[in-house]
């Protein structure tokens, strides 16, 4: 789980923004209904939020979103926006039983904890782990904690269930735990959906409808198994204003390839009420020295190998920034001309210079070949009118170069 010491000069930060009208909540909703009460006592957080509330003047108070009754929790319907409508097979209800010609599988429409929707602004602070069936836990899969984890007969928070299985799944028992998972990318495309579109009444709206940020928690992440994990420590804070981009340049700092995963890949596709970038070329990383993420991540985690193994699928196999075969100042065409090779293929290639005084940027773009090697190009001053040319680029791995071109 998050550590308190991470929660706690993120929840100072959260102070100093919301001002002395505001109000933080604390929320969590675990997989029992019953583990909330016992985690905030055992990981010191209830006196730490008790310490906060008397120190501070802003309210803070911390919420089970397990806790709700059902007449009072929003249910929100995604209609032809849920991913996972899109799928035809056999759905089971949330305790296993095949559903028939003539039920209603409820597809696509979900309770969620109401004082989720209420909130005008949402920090979510994952842990960095493996996970059995999506491959990595970060900021899409935390928000299958927008579920309530309603008790019922049967008492093993069977709503939250029905984000993980599907008719495949229930073959090898009730969880989805194999690498073609096809169903919980889709519940956490839903959820993060709604989690950003939805309004405190549940109705889906065109635009966000509360500002977003996510900081991960990956000073220790979890490696080897989602149920007894290993630490390892990664030593690093990834911030991001979208999930989907969290997520992609997570997978990548603990050594994995963010392409593999259908949680960025697929759920990234639909721009209708995006999630995100639509592919992680567009994502830019800035690290703090300003350098690609190869000078800082060479190493690869162990993936998920207990319940069902992502070994020799997951992890990336590329960690050098893309390689200049040629440069060249074309003086026809008045254009810089970069010849570029790089085997996952490159994402961007861009030049920063300085000319009359001000430090310029502009974009290179693919002329000829493609994206693993190719020409890029773009009109470029004459070689007097400008000085101190840095020529950078990266790759879909977020590998970057830099060097000086002329």
């Amino acid at each position: 789980m998050t550590h308190p010491a991470f929660l706690r000069p993120v929840i100072d930060y959260v102070y100093r923004a919301c001002g002395p009208g505001g109000s933080i909540m604390l929320g969590d909703a675990p997989w029992s209904v019953d583990v909330f009460p016992r985690l905030v006592v055992n990981t010191g957080i209830q006196d730490m939020v008790a310490y906060l509330a008397a120190t501070h003047g802003v309210p803070i108070k911390l919420v089970d979103l397990n806790v709700t009754e059902p007449q009072n929790t929003p249910l929100v319907d995604l209609g032809t926006l849920s991913e996972l409508r899109q799928v035809q097979r056999t759905w089971y209800d949330a305790h296993g039983k095949a559903m028939h010609d003539g039920d209603d599988p409820g597809i696509g429409r979900y309770r969620i904890a109401p004082a989720v929707l209420e909130a005008d602004v949402i920090v979510n602070v994952p842990k960095a782990k493996v996970h059995c069936s999506g491959g990595i836990t970060v900021a899409m899969k935390n928000m299958v904690g927008l579920i309530p984890a309603w008790d019922g007969p049967y008492g093993d928070g069977a709503l939250k269930e029905c984000a993980h299985t599907s008719d495949v799944d229930q073959a090898g028992g009730r969880r989805g735990m194999y690498l073609e998972n096809d169903t919980i990318w889709r519940s956490m495309a839903d959820l993060n959906r709604i989690l950003l579109y939805a309004d405190a009444q549940g109705t889906l709206r065109a635009t966000p409808q509360r500002r977003y940020v996510c900081l991960v928690d990956a000073l220790t992440a979890a490696e080897a198994s989602q149920y007894q994990p290993q630490p390892f420590p990664l030593n690093t804070v990834i911030i991001g204003a979208d999930p989907i981009s969290v997520d992609a340049v997570t997978a990548r700092c603990m050594g994995f390839d963010p392409r593999q995963l259908k949680s960025v890949m697929q759920a990234a596709v639909r721009q209708e009420l995006p999630l995100g970038p639509s592919t992680p070329a567009r994502i830019r990383v800035i690290t703090a020295d300003q350098r690609g993420l190869n000078a800082h991540f060479r190493q690869v985690l162990k993936p998920e190998t207990q319940i069902y193994s992502w070994e020799g699928y997951l992890e990336a196999r590329d960690f050098d920034p893309p390689r200049i075969l040629a440069t060249g100042w074309d003086e026809h065409s008045g254009t810089l001309q970069v010849t570029l090779h790089d085997p996952s293929g490159v994402s961007w290639v861009r030049v920063t210079y300085i000319a009359d005084g001000e430090q310029r940027t502009k974009d290179l773009t693919l002329v000829e070949g493609s994206t693993v090697e190719g020409l890029w190009s773009v009109p470029f001053p004459r070689r007097e009118a400008f000085s101190g040319a840095i020529l950078l680029a990266s790759d879909a791995l977020f590998n970057e170069m830099m060097q000086k071109p002329l």
